[in-house]
């Protein structure tokens, strides 16, 4: 059951630290059926929103993250709204996400904005609501808990003074939830079973705070950045040869979207899109990749022949030459096997070349994902630097090998 939060002064912070401003006066009523919360939001600063800025971006999540009340609202409006002027910002939720600005909103200046939030929630059961930021009150094992805990982040290099004042910082919630446990959650009442619960949970405190610091840090990229790229994809396709593991599969696919290339064909019994497992693992890159599956390889290497492609293998053989050696044309098909048994033997002899990664272990070749990532970025390096060659040189001097 989902319970709703109520906040009473929050700082609201963008990604890089700064502050859009401070919420306060907040309320929480149920009219009619609907669930309506305001407050009052000093903004520190101009506020400029365009609808195309919210979903999925630095900005819409930022939001959602300030606002963890969006979170509980099956289907709502979010609004801010100037008290003097006309400008008003209208935000849809649904499922807890904004989703959609119904207009543009360029001048929020710095001054006092309203905020409502009316909707649907998840649960009208409000009895565990609380105010987030407050520390909930402990029982008689809080102080073991926390004793516990510390010990294990200090092991892990944590500091726990930094986890708890840092506001809007899910470690934080996770910490004072393990410590300070909801009433209707069955607290840890053996204290023999606090040390490997206090283990365990350090390492989830450990990872929230890691992933909250390299959100406000303004160098590191650690997540998805929703900026559109306006390159054309690589004329590259990876050609999956009856390739078992979903796994496998769906790591593939996201070193496909990683490497920009133009196409991912499956065949056979290759898992392929619509699959619930696959898009799990691919984490969403299946709908960033152009796809096409084929009953067999043979039919793919004659369609992409025909497309003008040049076909390559990735197999360990004796005809092989190394992978770093091979000058890849443009466009060009490469073709990865089953985890057993490989490259189809027909395959083999109709490719224009054959290609090996070198290992230097017991173990014949690396698993056929990370194969493919390996094939795949040296040809992306291949044809950037030749790129970057011929923007040098003058159009028409580089490589003709690359054409």
């Amino acid at each position: 059951m989902r319970w709703l939060t109520i906040i009473t002064s929050l700082v609201l912070c963008t990604c890089v630290g700064k502050a859009f401003g401070t919420l306060s006066h907040s309320s929480l009523s149920s009219t009619t059926g609907k669930w309506i919360y305001q407050a009052e939001l000093v903004l520190s600063q101009k506020l400029t929103v365009n609808p195309r800025d919210l979903h999925d971006t630095e900005l819409g999540i930022q939001l959602e993250r300030s606002l963890p009340e969006v979170k509980c609202f099956r289907r709502g409006v979010l609004t801010l709204r100037h008290p003097e002027r006309s400008s008003r910002l209208e935000l849809a939720i649904l499922d807890g996400r904004i989703v959609d600005a119904s207009n543009n909103c360029s001048d929020l200046l710095p001054n006092k904005v309203s905020v409502t939030l009316e909707g649907e929630i998840w649960s009208e059961d409000l009895a565990g609501r609380h105010v987030v930021g407050s520390i909930r009150e402990g029982d008689s094992l809080s102080a073991d808990r926390a004793q516990h805990l510390n010990s294990h982040l200090e092991a892990l290099g944590v500091n726990v003074s930094d986890i708890l004042r840092s506001e809007g910082n899910a470690a934080r919630s996770s910490y004072l939830a393990f410590v300070n446990p909801r009433p209707n959650r069955k607290p840890l009442t053996n204290l023999d079973s606090l040390p490997d619960a206090a283990q365990r949970h350090a390492q989830q405190v450990m990872l929230l705070h890691r992933e909250f610091k390299a959100r406000i840090s303004a160098y590191i990229r650690s997540s998805d950045r929703s900026i559109a790229r306006d390159n054309a994809p690589h004329p590259l396709t990876i050609v999956l040869d009856n390739v078992r593991s979903v796994l496998n599969v769906g790591t593939i696919y996201r070193t496909a979207e990683t490497a920009g290339i133009r196409e991912l064909i499956t065949c056979g019994i290759t898992p392929h899109p619509p699959h619930d497992k696959l898009s799990k693992t691919a984490l969403s890159a299946i709908e960033n990749v152009p796809s096409r599956h084929f009953d067999s390889v043979k039919q793919a290497i004659d369609t992409l022949r025909s497309e003008g492609c040049v076909i390559v293998s990735l197999e360990t053989t004796t005809r092989s030459r190394n992978y770093t050696s091979y000058q890849f044309k443009q466009p060009t098909a490469i073709i990865v096997g089953n985890e057993v048994s490989g490259v189809d033997s027909q395959a083999l002899e109709t490719s224009d070349a054959l290609l090996e990664i070198p290992v230097f272990g017991r173990k014949n070749s690396l698993n056929v994902a990370a194969a493919s990532a390996v094939a795949m970025f040296e040809v992306v390096r291949q044809w950037t630097e030749c790129t970057s060659s011929r923007r040098g040189l003058g159009q028409g001097q580089g490589d003709s090998s690359f054409g």
